[in-house]
């Protein structure tokens, strides 16, 4: 999301919650917010734009990937209870190298960007996403549309584990999360 009147870029990588902020902005009618795909030309040309993002923990980062993917990338019903677990591994093993992580698509540590969001704690960064940006009187409001139920020790297995990590380790680093996979599952806010 661009912010021309604040100079602000704003990255949002796929699943990371980034489809709630843009509907707060439309919402709310917002004036002189543009949307794209790739920020590269635009920061290069706007060096006085502050530049913030939002990430998401890896492992639910890619839980949340691999059930969009198979639902046609729409919040379908495919894995709304949890019962996928060898399809995610077989997922995970053959299509999350092609994947772009967090990091791949944001292309800045933590402590490159101006703000930095997280979707684990949407709610609180949120307000101060607001507070950045300077705009005013936008609510959190968001919907379960997208929650699908899952247990994390029947879907985080040693392989899985193991190809998060080598394809998308950099955003452990990066944006300071834990490689251990219970440290990174939430409840839905």
């Amino acid at each position: 999301m661009i912010l021309p009147k604040q100079k602000k870029i704003i990255l949002l990588p796929e699943r990371v919650g980034g489809g709630f902020i843009k509907d707060a902005h439309a919402l709310y009618e917002l004036p002189n917010i543009a949307y794209h795909g790739s920020f590269t030309d635009h920061i290069e040309n706007n060096p006085d734009y502050e530049i913030g993002a939002f990430c998401r923990n890896p492992y639910t980062k890619a839980v949340s990937l691999f059930h969009w993917r198979i639902n046609d990338n729409g919040p379908g019903e495919k894995g709304r209870k949890g019962e996928l677990a060898d399809e995610f591994e077989e997922w995970v093993c053959s299509k999350l190298k092609h994947e772009a992580s967090c990091f791949e698509r944001i292309k800045y540590t933590e402590t490159e960007l101006h703000f930095l969001g997280k979707f684990e704690t949407l709610r609180e960064d949120f307000d101060r996403l607001n507070k950045w940006t300077g705009i005013k009187g936008l609510k959190f409001e968001v919907s379960s549309k997208g929650f699908y139920d899952y247990n994390p020790e029947e879907y985080f297995t040693d392989k899985v584990i193991e190809n998060i990590k080598e394809y998308w380790g950099k955003s452990f680093e990066a944006y300071g999360y834990s490689e251990d996979y219970r440290d990174g599952i939430i409840v839905r806010q």
